[in-house]
């Protein structure tokens, strides 16, 4: 259990095994923006907190877009695109086939797609979420992106797993223009 300052985060890790198909991670993350996990109702003023010191890490570009991912970092997205006024996409998350027209990713290990409504190409995004693990989401997003003309500028996030860096080494391995930042 890790108490994070200034934001009043405490991030819980818990060794677990858990079966995916990459294989068998020891550990679980979660992290709070009340101060405990418990019936935990996301705390306006402490993500507004860590949402101004996100949008201080990142490299604004003249017509970039925000995307969201959906679950951890939703919230996250929204309050990051209220403090830098950027347009924000929600990628959502499908079990079954998103709309046609919509751009869609598979997200590994976790059996559901993630989906955004098509954005005009040559497009400039920064993706936001809560967390690094595997980057295995991030590389598909940014792949499927890439083939729909869209250009991932940078990862922004609160936290990275650190084990060796794996996430960030698998994302780095491929798309070495990509900036990633966490807090």
């Amino acid at each position: 259990k890790l108490f994070i300052r200034p934001h009043g985060i405490i991030i819980h890790v818990k060794k677990k095994e858990r079966f995916t198909e990459l294989g068998t991670t020891q550990y679980t993350f979660s992290y709070s923006f009340k101060g405990d996990f418990v019936s935990n109702p996301i705390q306006p003023a402490k993500l507004i907190h860590v949402a101004k010191d996100m949008a201080k890490l990142m490299d604004k570009k003249s017509g970039q877009i925000l995307i969201a991912l959906d679950r951890g970092g939703t919230a996250l997205g929204l309050a990051v695109s209220i403090i830098t006024k950027l347009p924000l996409y929600i990628a959502f998350s499908y079990f079954t086939k998103p709309p046609d027209s919509w751009i869609y990713w598979q997200e590994k290990g976790a059996g559901k797609s993630l989906a955004i409504p098509p954005l005009p190409k040559n497009s400039h995004v920064i993706l936001i979420d809560d967390e690094i693990k595997t980057g295995l989401t991030y590389f598909d997003a940014i792949e499927t992106l890439r083939k729909n003309y869209i250009q991932v500028d940078q990862i922004l996030v609160v936290a990275e797993i650190t084990r060796e860096q794996m996430g960030r080494k698998i994302i780095k391995n491929k798309f070495k223009d990509v900036k990633i930042d966490s807090l």
